[in-house]
């Protein structure tokens, strides 16, 4: 009977990789999902190198050796290329909105009113960036000029789909209604706005006098306040009915009209002295041996003025030529009541006399 002798399986394994060492040929390298490799010598010593499939980067090192123990680990990936997400538009939307893989795509579209100039679909390419850039929503609706309003003006330049239109009013008025209008399809929103003129309450009344005209004021219009007889006006006589909608100053006083003190007069007295007032009276009165000449009462008028000047007070009698004095002289030459004559001697007299006129 014939006998087989078998080796140990350590044995053979060994003897396998000596075999291929001595061969140095490490077979057909790894496959990299979505990427290639190049070069066909895969024997000892010899490297292969890899590349991804357009749209993927290469994540890892990109080669490979071949050693007496084969090939050495593939480390190495390919991940999709990535685009950021893709630019807004305005008065339009785009969808999806968030990143991008390679080879997906992105579409926009306009609000309604707007017209899309430029691509509406977008691709992430394999340089990581969309195959266009976004496209410009334009306005399909134009218009015009919005409509005046009267008293008022608006803002704005923009006549297009979409656009708002703000009103305001002149100094003076208030504006009634909604302030905007809106451009759409059709045209203009309405107008239903108005600019009112700015009133003002009645003026406020006076004491002691009146304002016309007395009922409500529209802006710029003024009201004129005068006081009754008697009475001086202090404040502002006019006031204006403002774009704040109040006058433009308070009511002003109208206070009872002063006269200053009589004027006083000689030889006489005045009572009272002190200072009058609209309608009071004054009296003169002269002293004794004296005659008034003139009003001996007079009133405080309207205008602040005493109704007359103040009267005379003039001597009720005269004397006539004093008496002659022998050897003498005298002087003064107001011959009148209560005046007074002075007479002295010519010569080394010894003495004088003073000579009292008491109606002689």
């Amino acid at each position: 009977m014939e006998r087989v002798l078998r080796a140990p399986l350590p044995l053979l394994l060994l003897c396998a990789a000596v075999a291929r060492s001595e061969a140095g040929h490490c077979g057909e390298p790894p496959t990299l999902e979505n990427g290639i490799h190049t070069g066909d010598d895969y024997t000892f010593g010899k490297w292969v190198h890899y590349d991804c499939n357009e749209g993927y980067e290469l994540i890892g090192s990109s080669r490979i050796l071949c050693t007496s123990e084969g090939w050495t680990r593939l480390n190495t990936q390919c991940r999709i290329m990535l685009c950021d997400p893709p630019q807004p538009v305005d008065n339009g939307t785009v969808w999806p909105r968030g990143e991008g893989t390679y080879g997906q795509q992105a579409n926009y579209s306009c609000d309604r009113g707007y017209t899309l100039t430029g691509e509406g679909t977008v691709y992430c390419t394999h340089t990581g960036h969309w195959s266009h850039p976004a496209p410009n929503c334009t306005a399909a609706v134009h218009c015009g000029e919005p409509p005046t309003l009267e008293n008022g003006i608006h803002t704005g330049d923009d006549y297009t789909f979409g656009k708002w239109v703000h009103y305001r009013c002149n100094e003076g008025y208030e504006l009634i209604g909604s302030s905007w209008i809106l451009c759409m399809n059709e045209g203009w929103t309405r107008l239903n706005t108005r600019c009112r003129i700015t009133l003002c309450d009645p003026p406020q009344p006076v004491d002691n006098g009146i304002v016309w005209p007395r009922g409500e004021g529209t802006y710029g219009q003024q009201a004129n306040y005068s006081c009754d007889r008697g009475y001086t006006l202090t404040g502002e006589g006019t006031v204006n009915c403002t774009h704040t909608g109040h006058w433009s100053h308070p009511a002003p006083n109208c206070t009872v009209t002063r006269c200053g003190r009589p004027q006083p007069v000689d030889n006489g007295i005045v009572w009272p002295r002190g200072e009058g007032t609209y309608g009071q009276q004054a009296n003169y009165s002269c002293d004794r041996g004296y005659t008034l000449t003139g009003e001996g009462t007079v009133y405080c008028t309207h205008t602040g003025h005493w109704s007359h000047p103040a009267p005379n007070c003039t001597a009720a009698g005269h004397c006539g030529e004093p008496p002659t004095l022998e050897n003498g002289i005298h002087t003064g030459d107001d011959y009148t009541f209560g005046k007074w004559v002075h007479s002295w001697l010519l010569g080394p007299a010894e003495y004088s006399n003073w000579n009292l006129n008491w109606r002689w």
